[in-house]
């Protein structure tokens, strides 16, 4: 849950804990309206829905409700998907010993799964 509130969070970012940001102005009431609530609806979907799956011996979901819940999770997905990931300038990384000092976002380039090629898609 930590992660989600850090990811999210309307701070500015700081050594090896980047963040998650929206596009647009984020002076707007309605930008900080969705970027704390996406840290919140993360931060919520861990706790009750991620930690009850995984913590539980059996859960009791129903059809539907297992539905809902990955809907949830699919929401919560695009979300992530839309973001553009904000490291903190190399300098404030001096002080982190054995820490790689690459930027968050040069560790991400070329991993996206949703990458499709020609080669993918029917003739």
């Amino acid at each position: 849950m930590d992660l989600c509130m850090q990811a999210f969070d309307m701070k500015d970012p700081v050594a090896a804990k980047p963040r998650l940001r929206f596009d647009g102005d984020r002076n707007t009431p309605s930008w900080r309206a969705r970027q704390e609530g996406a840290k919140y609806l993360a931060a919520g979907a861990f706790l009750a829905l991620r930690n009850v799956a995984a913590h539980e011996d059996e859960v009791t979901w129903t059809e539907q409700e297992a539905l809902e819940h990955l809907a949830t999770l699919s929401v919560l997905a695009r979300w992530i998907e839309q973001c553009t990931p904000r490291s903190a300038p190399l300098e404030s990384w001096s002080g982190s010993a054995g820490m790689d000092r690459k930027p968050y976002t040069e560790h991400c380039r070329g991993t996206s799964s949703t990458t499709v090629n020609s080669s993918m898609l029917p003739s």
